[in-house]
């Protein structure tokens, strides 16, 4: 049951959580209906599909997009709107973000155009997919770049004004206070209220996690997999991105608002599969990175009293040797090393 992360992409964590959820359709139209509530009445987004996740230029260029969905109307079965969603979680937003968009939508018209083109029966003019560009973005600040492609062009204003219009929807997390997140009707809002307290001191940090945890619990009774799956969500935050000392209150804490022994177990194997936290990952990180600078610093060191000055590029390429492994193999050899030529890097 859940997922798991190689720690040594700890770091990517928000962006694959956060894709992941998303690809759930109820919480895609939670965010859709919190930014937008008489469109998303319109969408189905029970049939939403992905897009395919990636395009490749006639110049073999690789563009990858985050959650390009295709979804219906729900009026118009075979009618679809394409939402293309965004995932932005680092703290200095992208000031290219507009362009990027744009980028994007104009590469899934061209595709649409050529697809148009190339079909036998043209029974009609080319018409094109309405596209929704969405940025969700879950920094702990506030989104403060650019968010229309005027703010990219030079020049006075009246050339500016000349910029396509390109109307971005934005979703900041740093917008929305806990208060307003919790005392939302979306279970889905109810959950990120604990990522917009994530560097809270400990105890509004159990406040805010406690009011969602609750929150959650009665979905248990009628919507099972959907409270699995935010649970999952909300344990794997709070254990990977706070303290570890935290973590045997925080678990202990969940277990208290669920509502029968099932939930409860499932509940005390989510907290024991997360792997390491956050802490612990950038702990161990430093642990190796320091075994390795002090390897570096070794290995020339053996070799200085063997062979005198190192040239230049020997000293560069061992200055970007990561491998733990590799650099000990190398210090291993230098006391038998006739010349710097016998050396195996």
């Amino acid at each position: 049951m859940g997922f798991q992360f190689d720690p040594e992409e700890l770091h990517q964590f928000p962006d694959r959580l956060f894709r992941r959820e998303l690809q759930i359709p109820a919480n895609l139209r939670d965010l859709i209906e919190d930014l937008d509530s008489d469109l998303a009445a319109k969408l189905d987004f029970d049939r939403a599909r992905l897009w395919k996740r990636e395009h490749v230029f006639d110049d073999w260029r690789h563009f990858e997009r985050d959650l390009p969905f295709l979804i219906p109307y729900r009026t118009e079965p075979d009618q679809h709107l394409l939402l293309c969603l965004l995932l932005e979680h680092q703290s200095q937003p992208d000031r290219l973000m507009p362009l990027r968009m744009l980028v994007k939508g104009s590469m899934f018209w061209e595709n649409q155009w050529r697809q148009w083109e190339s079909s036998q029966s043209k029974t009609g003019p080319l018409e094109l997919m309405p596209i929704l560009p969405v940025v969700f973005h879950t920094g702990l600040t506030r989104w403060i770049s650019n968010r229309s492609l005027a703010e990219l062009v030079g020049g006075p204003e009246e050339l500016r004004q000349l910029a396509p219009q390109w109307p971005i929807r934005f979703w900041d997390l740093a917008e929305r206070t806990t208060e307003e997140l919790l005392a939302a009707p979306s279970p889905w809002l109810n959950a990120l209220a604990v990522v917009r307290a994530t560097r809270e001191e400990s105890s509004r940090f159990r406040s805010v996690f406690a009011a969602a945890v609750e929150r959650l619990a009665g979905l248990a009774t009628h919507e099972r997999m959907r409270w699995r799956d935010l649970m999952w969500m909300l344990i794997s935050w709070a254990l990977r991105r706070r303290p570890r000392d935290e973590r045997p209150g925080l678990v202990e804490l969940t277990m208290q608002y669920q509502l029968d022994p099932n939930s409860q177990k499932e509940v005390e194997a989510m907290s024991v599969t997360l792997g390491p936290t956050l802490e612990e990952w950038a702990e161990q990180r430093g642990i190796e990175r320091g075994e390795v600078a002090a390897s570096r610093r070794l290995l020339c060191r053996w070799l200085e009293d063997r062979f005198g000055d190192l040239p230049e590029d020997l000293r560069h390429r061992i200055g970007e040797m990561t491998d733990l492994a590799r650099l000990e193999q190398a210090i291993r050899q230098c006391p038998t090393l006739g010349s710097l030529d016998e050396l195996h890097l």
